[in-house]
Order: C-alpha cells, then sequence, then structure tokens
C-alpha cells in the first residue's frame, strides 16, 4: 500500500483522514478529491447516498473507483443492507497498489458516511462502537449518526461485527428493509429541484415507515390472540386434571 495522505489533500477542508488511507467528506470533497491525482494516481470514492452518483461520477476521471450504495437519511433507512458493498469498496481501494486510498461520503458527511466509516472500524478493524465514534470524531468532530444509525451500530456490535446477524436483528425492530421502496421511488423523481426531492423521499418514508407499523402491529394482535388461546387451553386443560383427580 502506498502513502495515501497526499492524493487527499486537494480536499482538506471538507473531508478528514480517519485512518490511513481512509476519509471521510462531504459531497464537494468527493467532487474535487480525485480531479488532480499526485503521479498519475487517484483516490477511489465510495458515495453513500442517493441521488449524488451521478453528478460526483461526472467529476472523477476514468482511472478512479466509483461506487454508490442507495440509502435516504432517515431513522429507519436500511442502512445495515448497504454495509457489505461499502466495505468491499472500502477494502478494495486500500489494498490497491496506486495508494490512492478512499474517500467515504455523503452529502455533508455527517450521518451516512460516517456511519459507514464507523461500521468498518468495527466490523473490520475490531474497534468497540465507542472506539470507532471516537476516532471518527477526532478525526471529523462534525459527525452526528441519526438516532436510527446509532440503533443500527449498536445492533451490530451486539453481534459481533456480523452484517448479517445484525441486518437480521436490527430489521426484526425496525422494518428497515420496508424503506427499500422509497429510495427506488426517490431514484426515479427526475426535473425535480434537490428540497422536491427530500421532501418526495421523506413522504415515502413516512409511507413506509406507516405500513412497518401496521404489519407490526397485525402481528403482535395476532401474537396476544395466540397467547390468550394459549392460556385458555391450558386452564381447560388444569380443570380436567382436577377432575379426573377427584374421580381417582
Amino acid at each position: 500500500m502506498g502513502s495515501h495522505g497526499s492524493v487527499m489533500a486537494v480536499a482538506a477542508g471538507s473531508s478528514q483522514e480517519v485512518v490511513p488511507g481512509l476519509w471521510l467528506g462531504d459531497v464537494s470533497a468527493a467532487k474535487t478529491a480525485a480531479s488532480t491525482g499526485v503521479d498519475g494516481r487517484a483516490c477511489a470514492i465510495l458515495t453513500v447516498g442517493n441521488g449524488m452518483g451521478a453528478d460526483v461520477a461526472s467529476t472523477l476521471p476514468a482511472e478512479c473507483l466509483h461506487t454508490v450504495v442507495d440509502t435516504i437519511d432517515t431513522d429507519s433507512a436500511d442502512i445495515l443492507g448497504v454495509l457489505p458493498k461499502s466495505f468491499m469498496a472500502i477494502d478494495a481501494a486500500l489494498a490497491c497498489d496506486t495508494g490512492g486510498g478512499c474517500l467515504v461520503h455523503c452529502y455533508s458527511g455527517v450521518s451516512r458516511s460516517a456511519t459507514a466509516v464507523i461500521a468498518w472500524l468495527m466490523a473490520c478493524r475490531g474497534m468497540t462502537l465507542d472506539e470507532a465514534m471516537e476516532t471518527t470524531r477526532q478525526a471529523r468532530p462534525m459527525i452526528r449518526p441519526n438516532s436510527g444509525f446509532m440503533v443500527a451500530l449498536r445492533t451490530l456490535q451486539e453481534t459481533g461485527g456480523d452484517l448479517e446477524k445484525a441486518r437480521a436483528v436490527w430489521d426484526a425492530r425496525t422494518h428497515a428493509s420496508s424503506t427499500d421502496e422509497a429510495v427506488w421511488f426517490g431514484s426515479q423523481l427526475k426535473g425535480q429541484s434537490a428540497a422536491e426531492c427530500a421532501q418526495r423521499h421523506r413522504e415515502i418514508a413516512m409511507a413506509a415507515n406507516a405500513r412497518a407499523a401496521a404489519k407490526r402491529q397485525q402481528r403482535e394482535a395476532v401474537s396476544e390472540r395466540l397467547d390468550a388461546q394459549t392460556d385458555q387451553v391450558s386452564k381447560l386443560c388444569c380443570t380436567v386434571d382436577v377432575g379426573r383427580d377427584m374421580f381417582v
């Protein structure tokens, strides 16, 4: 692995190096970080967000590896679902002989991309959540994963960094995968302003959350009915046993 720091120097004002070769920043950093290579090298870019991929890609040189994972910044977005692809992109960039490193970004470099970096430190560097948060915050103090992403990170810690198990546990708790449709619909919105798209994303996510809540309530109602029926059967069995004892 070569030297990483000089490649990202062009974006020092809007991105920071968390660990050697791994940078965290905002969308403006992504648009400038790879525009000037060093000795012909270019960094890799990981876009963690929705609606930014094409815009960022248009600014990158052909040799720059660009990976996009779609997710929106809501408490119930399926952030764990995009982590496997994110981890592969980071690992590939850090293993690259050109030594360009990897810049992970979302729109502001505060929630989505920060969560991806923190999760990578936990799963791939063996850090605890507290250690990963502190390491990332020391480099970029403004990070603040949203409350749902923090639940996801705690779940990842509970499962020992096992993404598959963490996602299963987290989805059972939050039904986060139900917002996948929000990402898809959001990607279909063309010719609208960023504010209009953001509002539409919120509306779709809220609708998905409402449907997930309704399904959860249905399951809980069914579970309560089954519990009640089980209690009735148990009481009936006890009554039968008492009656049998009286005749013995």
